[in-house]
């Protein structure tokens, strides 16, 4: 179970991690880059809201980034459970 999840689990903690790590940076490009990136968003865009002045610009496109992927990938699952199930036969 826990190698099906890691997948999931990753992106969020690594960039808690990154910016626990970098957290006297949280203006730095690094983080404001991740911040951005739909993995890292939803950790990384709430710590620098809360510890400096962020463009809400930054924090709009973080959100519809997010969302965008999140609908992106829905799809994709859904095409690829399609495709699986018109192979076997089995619906």
């Amino acid at each position: 179970m826990q190698s099906a999840v890691a997948p999931i689990g990753n992106p969020p903690g690594r960039g808690y991690l990154l910016i626990v790590r970098r957290a006297a940076e949280s203006d730095g490009p690094l983080a404001t880059v991740c911040s951005l990136l739909p993995p890292f968003a939803p950790v990384l865009m709430a710590v620098r809201m809360a510890s400096s002045n962020v463009a809400l610009w930054q924090v709009g496109l973080a959100a519809v980034l997010t969302i965008a992927s999140i609908v992106g990938l829905t799809w994709l699952a859904g095409r690829i459970y399609a495709n699986a199930a018109c192979t076997s036969g089995r619906a």
